[in-house]
């Protein structure tokens, strides 16, 4: 990852949209990007590492974009998931 390059993970259980996401986030736009393949691994990843964008696809198995979204909304304090300390990551209202 570029020093000072902002961090984006992308959410999505398609390999093709994760690719095409993921290509046009670094190549085009500088950023260091992660992905997760469903929303169970994506709140992993959050609750572990701080991201400045997150995109996030609705229609997922295992966990729904929209009940990761749930989950991410209960958080009481700032990443407070599993006890991580690290900054939130803001998330727009749908």
């Amino acid at each position: 990852m570029p020093d000072g390059a902002l961090k984006a993970l992308v959410i999505d259980d398609s390999p093709t949209d994760q690719l095409a996401l993921s290509q046009l986030l670094t190549d085009k736009l500088g950023f260091a990007v992660e992905t997760a393949d469903d929303g169970m691994a994506g709140l992993d990843r959050l609750s572990s590492q701080s991201f400045d964008l997150v995109f996030l696809d609705l229609t997922m198995p295992v966990m729904s974009g929209v009940e990761v979204l749930s989950e991410i909304r209960v958080w009481s304090e700032p990443r407070s998931y599993r006890g991580s300390s690290s900054p939130a990551t803001p998330i727009a209202p749908p």
